[in-house]
């Protein structure tokens, strides 16, 4: 994902969510980096305050992968 890509994604959603990281290992695990590790954007997700599970808050998901 270019730079452009991220911004006019991330302009379609509530520009008042916060934003957290989410990394899409293939075999899901939660992995711990070492400093100098390369982890790139690859995909976004948009939760709606209001919707199933966030009914309080909503989020932006970004997707990274090494």
């Amino acid at each position: 994902m270019t730079v452009a890509e991220l911004i006019e994604t991330l302009k379609e959603y509530p520009q008042d969510l916060p934003v957290r990281v989410q990394h899409e290992h293939e075999d899901a695990l939660d992995i711990e980096y070492a400093s100098g590790v390369n982890l790139w954007v690859n995909d976004t997700e948009c939760h709606a305050t209001g919707n199933s599970g966030y009914e309080v808050c909503g989020e932006v998901i970004l997707k990274i992968s090494e």
